[in-house]
């Protein structure tokens, strides 16, 4: 045999042993593993806020997040004001989403598509934005978007997961649950309708309370901030426009693209109208971007990886029987994963470690 046919054999044959690997590692080491691939990819970025005054809860401070009551009501548990608090609570909540991740990729029909989909989860957007905003009520709201999409068909824990999103964001906790419960009108995801409709009845009454509560103790809500950023909001969002739509699927546009090939083209209209025309239009008139668009669409873009990942696994099989899970995991590897920010530029991966290694060198 000649020497680069030797040299090509031995290539193949270390790739098999790493698909090998991968597909004998138990799904909760797999997932601690993803988890460390993404920090490499794109770093974490602890930014609590200032905590309100003990004290003074419930009544919140007259800012953006004043509907926000999951971070505030730790503070209070917690009767401090550190921001170690929100710090460690977001690890928590980071350790919890990557076990509903686990639990949910168990839960499929084959060992390969269960891998498939940890890998299109944990180095997909909505780690990235968790990474990326740490100690914020983002961490909430994911968390509780990822448990309604991908254990939402057990009631329980459709409703958890309202729980946690109407703590993080109920704003956003009231438009994901609501573009879930149009996607469950697809034969598809049926076994889902029963919780997200209770999220979002959940979402609702809590959003017209919570609002009137703020309004009664002289605090208005994240709305009445639109009409005075709607320009600065747009002008962001056209300035990155293409990078913003990336930014907010990333990797899985391919898995959308792959659920859109296996329905019916009504069906696919309605699938791009409330997954893609519907965020877009939101996230034009928010002033956080890709964590506007995230925070939304996380519920249904899972509810739709859950369906979807034993598809993709005949996708990829197509192009290699032997290395399936290479390939899925190579493709989320490469593809950029990146946040476009509210101050409209895009946040560098890893940017946080240059900015403090400056800083502490100086």
């Amino acid at each position: 045999m000649p020497p680069d046919a030797d040299n090509v054999s031995q290539r193949v044959q270390q790739f098999s042993r790493l698909e090998t690997r991968l597909a004998a590692w138990p799904l909760p080491l797999l997932a601690v593993g993803l988890l460390l691939v993404a920090i490499a990819k794109v770093g974490v970025t602890f930014r609590p806020f200032q905590a309100d005054p003990v004290e003074s809860f419930p009544i919140p401070r007259d800012t953006w997040a004043q509907l926000s009551y999951g971070m505030r009501t730790v503070h209070w548990l917690t009767k401090s004001e550190s921001l170690l608090v929100p710090s460690l609570t977001a690890v928590l909540l980071l350790i919890i989403s990557l076990g509903v991740a686990a639990l949910a990729a168990h839960g499929l029909t084959t060992h390969t598509s269960s891998r498939i989909l940890l890998i299109a989860l944990v180095l997909g957007p909505a780690f990235t934005v968790f990474l990326s905003n740490m100690g914020r009520p983002d961490g909430f709201t994911l968390t509780g978007a990822l448990l309604l999409g991908l254990l939402g068909r057990s009631t329980f824990w459709g409703v958890v997961g309202a729980a946690l999103m109407i703590a993080g964001n109920p704003e956003q906790a009231v438009i994901g649950a609501a573009l879930l419960l149009g996607l469950t009108f697809l034969p598809h995801l049926a076994s889902w309708r029963r919780s997200a409709a209770i999220a979002l009845s959940l979402a609702i009454t809590s959003y017209i309370a919570l609002a009137t509560y703020a309004r009664s103790v002289g605090v208005g809500s994240r709305v009445q901030y639109l009409p005075e950023l709607i320009g600065n909001s747009v002008y962001g969002f056209s300035a990155n426009l293409s990078l913003g739509l990336y930014a907010g699927y990333a990797v899985l546009w391919l898995a959308l693209a792959v659920f859109a090939w296996q329905i019916r083209t009504a069906q696919v209209l309605w699938v791009f109208l409330l997954m893609v025309i519907i965020p877009v239009i939101i996230t034009a008139a928010t002033l956080d971007q890709t964590r506007v668009f995230v925070g939304i669409t996380t519920s249904g873009i899972a509810a739709i990886l859950v369906g979807t990942a034993p598809s993709i696994e005949k996708c990829l099989q197509r192009i290699s029987r032997r290395f399936v899970v290479l390939i899925a995991l190579a493709t989320a590897l490469f593809l950029p994963a990146f946040e476009v920010s509210s101050d409209h530029v895009v946040r560098p991966p890893l940017a946080w470690l240059y900015s403090n290694l400056i800083s502490w060198i100086s």
